[in-house]
């Protein structure tokens, strides 16, 4: 099944290539792609990434076409071949995750993870969180933001307030988090404590934007894989739900601006993320970044 997927996209790339008057050697760009590449693709031998699939329907000029036949076969041969959800999220164009309990993963400290680990399994604290959290984590940095997925990330209040590790743990991971979100590919939105017409205060969920008309929707569970979602008809509901929950959350700037109240005053610099960054105050005492 999942050989047959990449076939059937393969077999739309030489059509539209055909179409448009264009040999494997017209779609070569050093670094990019060459004919043997475009050969591959064409023959189902090779499954490309999206920057690939993007630069190819720019050369051919589809409009779309290919991206949503590409997105269409890296769907399906995921659930052929079955196994975790992070390959697939390494190809999404847009991430939103709703959290109404915790900071999301993909922005978690190490120290934030392994507390949140430690909490869940007490007997199994000497297992190794960090390798992990780094196995299971899209990470989100500031180096090539152009080929990065755009995170939207809503979050109840309490997500930030709860204090988890500690308050040094707490401390480092509100500071990392006004970083992440400091990007320019990733924006916060919280909901306010108190909200009355809260859409959805039931657990976590998130919606994989693959195209603009193929979505799935994964919903984490506490123990073992998640649950994904392809069925059309329940991707969109879930795509509502999170604008739904967008729209009673507070603005980007509004967001950042509560997240930086939330950093205690210090002369103690926090350690040093994995991302090659670093922080520091303005005038105004809010953390901003510095490239």
């Amino acid at each position: 099944m999942e050989r047959l997927e990449w076939a059937r996209f393969g077999e739309r790339v030489r059509e539209a290539r055909t179409r448009a008057g264009l040999s494997p050697d017209d779609l070569t760009l050093r670094e990019v792609c060459d004919p043997d590449v475009v050969q591959r693709i064409e023959a189902g031998d090779l499954a490309p990434d999206r920057h690939l699939v993007t630069y190819l329907e720019h050369q051919i000029g589809m409009d779309g076409v290919l991206l949503d036949a590409w997105a269409r076969a890296l769907v399906q041969s995921h659930l052929a071949e079955g196994g975790p959800i992070e390959p697939l999220q390494r190809q999404a164009w847009q991430l939103r995750e709703f959290n109404p309990g915790v900071i999301p993963e993909f922005f978690q400290t190490e120290a934030y993870t392994r507390a949140l680990g430690e909490a869940a399994r007490p007997l199994e604290a000497s297992l190794s969180h960090s390798e992990l959290s780094r196995a299971r984590r899209v990470r989100v940095s500031s180096h090539n933001a152009c080929i990065q997925p755009y995170f939207c990330v809503v979050v109840d209040e309490s997500a930030l307030r709860e204090e988890i590790g500690g308050p040094e743990t707490m401390r480092e991971q509100h500071l990392h988090l006004a970083r992440m979100v400091s990007l320019d590919h990733v924006s916060l939105h919280v909901i306010p404590s108190g909200t009355r017409l809260h859409p959805c205060r039931s657990g976590p969920f998130r919606v994989l934007s693959f195209s603009p008309h193929r979505l799935a929707a994964y919903v984490p569970a506490p123990c073992g894989p998640g649950q994904l979602i392809t069925e059309p008809g329940l991707t969109a509901a879930y795509a509502d739900l999170f604008e739904a929950l967008k729209g009673e959350a507070l603005s980007r700037t509004a967001s950042l601006e509560l997240l930086e109240s939330l950093v205690p005053e210090s002369e103690t610099e926090p350690k040093q993320d994995a991302e090659p960054m670093a922080d520091a105050r303005d005038a105004g005492g809010h953390v901003r970044v510095v490239r």
